[in-house]
């Protein structure tokens, strides 16, 4: 019984010393900090929280290893942090911590001192010792990936094809405008090693593993890492999913590509202008056949197929406005240059860049990413300053839409979000003072921000453009399909449909430094008028003016003598029976 009382007193005795030395300390606030600590393999995690906001001054760790009688001051830092992961412990040893914070005013506040958590430090496994600069559970499951595939087989290519996983791409030709093009067909063997490995059924299993090292290196704690894991394995599975689904397109999507393009321009500060090229087939180049016209002035393009490298950069003549992409004497590309810097897309499109992917060089686009809504069909005549637009898609997203003339919004799209708006068109009628070129651009708007989407050129050339079964690759129109979808496969007589009864062909040869050919076939009688014309609208010659001729093919020659070296057009115009007028034109070009 006097021992009872002698411990009771004690204890009331050191209860009453703690009292006076708060009363003494004012400033001191004891256990306002829940501090946690967890074990790992060479690591112990602290994490803690406060249970009311303070303006932080200092925050100390202290710690002792078990045999330790004293707590040594591990870190400080003036930085409102959270959680601290001690790598300096010594393996198969248990160490106690302690938190203490200084707010600005001087009050501390301190963890749990009488009975402070502790934590164990495990020894290293082996099975770690592959896996380096791990930075998230993205990093860790990719890396595992590489490990298992250069056990299946040793390749340089292991690494370029994990890369495209890990950035995540969600374009549907990712394969071509993420991994390099000259392993796109060689890498079918490992995309099936690769796909064969995600879809291992222990892949989880094997990734969970890894927690004890990099649970504590990643500051996750352990009732959270099986979910972090769940999550971000099928995130990259689903990601993994869609892009084995898309290689065989891609790889047939590359083989029908043109063997170079034009893929982006820059005016850089002292106006000179970058033209970037991308080869895609240099078996189909031959040296010294590539080249760049702008009027009557063009540039050789030389081509190293040695080095194979497939992009370059070509300085423009600071006037060009607008270039043509010329290979041997086919007419590949036309692009206008814009004063900002520009992504021409393999599907025709141009896209502005924001300034903060200027640095993106080497960018290949093969079409743009689509918004809520995009521009389906195109018609232009500069002669009438008359356009006519077709917008189509789903708004998908609380943005405004507008359509520019880079001066101001002459076509506002009022749309709901998530309502799919068909197939909506409206005309323009520009004034006679209109200056050429122009670009009209559709552009968003969202939370005070303006973001282009696309930009059409129209210059002094008419065109009628839409895209293949609506949303596709940009092509010439041979007839409108305003209001309506551009996949119409048959045509209603009672409309105002433009019949295709002649084949016009492309000169030969193109380019020409003296004569060239002119044909095509009439499938029935018709008013014809045969006429070329330069890049600025103006007739040079009329070969046929609204003769009536019969069925048949017609071959005409005709002569660049005395003429500029540069872009001009065949225009070939017919009319038969109560059709309106129909009109094609093929481009050629005269180097002297």
């Amino acid at each position: 019984m006097l021992i009872g009382q002698s411990i009771k007193t004690t204890f009331l005795a050191g209860f009453l010393f703690i009292l006076v030395r708060i009363n003494a300390f004012d400033d001191i606030i004891l256990y306002p900090i829940d501090l946690s600590v967890y074990d790992g393999e060479g690591s112990i995690l602290l994490k803690w929280k406060m249970h009311k906001s303070i303006d932080i001054k200092t925050i100390k760790i202290y710690s002792r290893n078990f045999s330790q009688k004293r707590f040594e001051l591990l870190s400080s830092t003036n930085r409102n942090e959270n959680e601290y992961l001690d790598t300096n412990c010594v393996s198969n040893s248990r160490y106690f911590y302690k938190i203490e914070i200084e707010d600005r005013e001087g009050r501390k506040y301190l963890s749990d001192q009488i009975a402070p958590p502790f934590g164990n430090c495990i020894p290293l496994s082996n099975d770690n010792y592959f896996l380096h600069n791990i930075k998230s559970i993205n990093k860790l499951i990719i890396s595992h990936l590489r490990n298992k595939m250069d056990k299946e087989l040793k390749s340089d290519d292991n690494s370029e094809l994990l890369k495209i996983l890990e950035l995540n791409p969600q374009s549907k030709y990712s394969w071509i405008e993420f991994f390099p093009l000259n392993k796109l067909q060689e890498v079918r063997p490992l995309v099936k090693i690769l796909n064969n490995i995600i879809r291992d059924e222990n892949i989880y299993e094997e990734i969970a593993k890894y927690r004890m090292f990099y649970g504590n290196r990643l500051f996750i704690s352990p009732d959270s890492w099986d979910n972090k894991v769940k999550e971000e394995l099928q995130y990259l599975i689903d990601s993994w999913d869609l892009l084995f689904s898309l290689y065989d397109k891609n790889i047939d999507a590359f083989e029908n590509l043109q063997p170079v393009r034009i893929i982006g321009s820059e005016k850089l500060n002292d106006d000179k202008i970058l033209l970037r090229l991308c080869f895609f087939h240099f078996d189909k180049i031959k040296l010294n056949e590539i080249f760049i016209l702008s009027g009557e002035e063009y540039i050789n393009v030389q081509v190293d197929l040695q080095s194979r490298n497939n992009h370059l950069e070509v300085e423009l003549p600071t006037q060009w406005e607008n270039v043509k992409l010329m290979m041997g004497d086919s007419l590949i590309q036309t692009c206008p240059i814009l004063s900002e810097t520009v992504v021409y897309t393999l599907n025709d499109e141009i896209i502005v860049q924001p300034k903060d992917k200027i640095s993106q060089k080497e960018i290949i686009k093969f079409e743009s990413d689509k918004s809520g809504i995009y521009i389906n069909e195109v018609s232009w005549n500069p002669i009438r300053k008359f356009l006519a637009l077709e917008i189509n898609g789903n708004t998908l997203e609380d943005h405004e839409f507008f359509i520019s003339d880079g001066k101001s919004f002459i076509w506002e799209l009022d749309f709901s979000p998530d309502v799919s708006i068909g197939f909506v068109d409206t005309t323009f009628t520009f004034s006679d003072d209109l200056i050429l070129p122009l670009s009209i651009s559709l552009n968003k708007s969202h939370s005070g921000n303006l973001f282009n989407v696309e930009q059409i050129r129209l210059d002094t050339i008419p065109f009628s453009i839409s895209r293949l079964l609506d949303s596709g690759k940009w092509d010439d129109s041979y007839f409108d399909t305003f209001g309506q979808s551009n996949s119409t496969l048959s045509f209603d007589e009672t409309k105002n449909v433009i019949p295709q009864f002649f084949v016009l062909y492309q000169n030969y040869p193109n380019p020409f430094n003296d004569q060239t050919k002119i044909s095509f076939d009439l499938l029935e009688g018709a008013l014809v008028s045969l006429y070329i014309i330069d890049a600025k609208g103006r007739v040079h010659d009329k070969i046929l003016k609204e003769e009536y001729i019969t069925t048949g093919n017609y071959n005409y020659n005709w002569s660049g003598e005395g003429r500029s070296t540069g872009i001009y057009f065949i225009t070939l115009q017919a009319k038969t029976k109560d059709f309106p007028a129909t009109t094609y034109s093929r481009k050629m070009i005269y180097l002297k």
